[in-house]
């Protein structure tokens, strides 16, 4: 399901913006783009994406806005501090001298470049990262309602359709019946040859059994109504709306192919339609 939203956290030294999307998969996907002065977030982006969606390709853009002037250093006090009593005790050890504070500063880890990762943006990037996915869900679930009411009227017109073919099927053996006999009769006229009325009355039966497609409408009903359950309940249907999806067009397909009449036959096309129409929309549920 597409959606997207943003959320920006103010940290020492700057701000952190984020940018979050998704679209349409049909399994859980996680992209992320983030600034090169940031930490490595791939796995607090992957744990914000799985504690609040299931489905969809979802994309986080983070990026650090500082107030500092760009490229200047920064002195962590506690390693200068650190680094300076070694530094001492190593000199005393040997009989070196004294050292001084260049080359304390020279020690990794006291001097941090401003393009240096920082580790300790960790906690706040995590916070922003699930503030950001929380914000994408709202904006999904608004987008959902939407989509809820279209799918509604998609197996409303299904139902519709379905119960106009119902309605034809138990006139479907009579017509079929009458036909039959009239092309017989047809055929058979001038020929001498008469007609072997029980004969034909087994053919005729055996053409309506073929042609009867009252268990498939049966099941297509069964199926809206499941669909429609569904809706209702809400929540990660995606699945199971597609896989219903794909058994009504699988049913419309069989009641297409055992169709007698070419009335029922324009039903059929109008509910194959309205089928593809639901299923391409289905694509959207997570």
């Amino acid at each position: 399901m597409t959606g997207a939203a943003t959320a920006s956290k103010d940290v020492p030294g700057g701000r952190l913006d984020l940018e979050v999307r998704s679209v349409n998969h049909r399994f859980l996907k996680v992209g992320i783009r983030v600034d090169g002065r940031l930490p490595r977030v791939e796995p607090l982006a992957e744990t914000a994406a799985k504690a609040h969606l299931e489905r969809g390709h979802v994309s986080y853009a983070l990026r650090l806005s500082t107030t500092s002037a760009p490229g200047l250093a920064s002195l962590d006090e506690a390693a200068f501090a650190e680094a300076a009593a070694t530094l001492r005790r190593l000199a005393t050890m040997h009989g070196l001298d004294t050292p001084g504070v260049r080359d304390v500063l020279s020690v990794p880890g006291v001097l941090r470049s401003a393009s240096e990762p920082d580790e300790a943006l960790e906690p706040e990037i995590a916070a922003l990262l699930d503030e950001g996915t929380r914000a994408l869900v709202a904006s999904r679930e608004r987008e959902g309602q939407a989509l809820a009411a279209t799918l509604s009227g998609h197996l409303d017109r299904i139902a519709e359709l379905v119960g106009e073919l119902t309605a034809r099927a138990d006139a479907v053996p009579d017509a079929l019946r009458s036909r039959v006999r009239e092309r017989v009769e047809t055929l058979l006229q001038g020929t001498g040859t008469s007609l072997d009325a029980g004969q034909l009355e087994r053919e005729i039966a055996w053409l309506a059994d073929r042609a009867d497609v009252r268990e498939e409408l049966a099941r297509l009903e069964a199926h809206v109504g499941h669909a429609r359950d569904l809706l209702a309940q809400g929540g990660a249907i995606g699945k199971r709306l597609d896989f219903l999806a794909q058994e009504l067009l699988r049913e419309t397909n069989t009641v297409g192919s055992k169709t007698p009449d070419l009335a029922s036959t324009h039903h059929v096309l109008a509910l194959k339609t309205e089928v593809e129409r639901l299923r391409e929309q289905v694509q959207n549920v997570e």
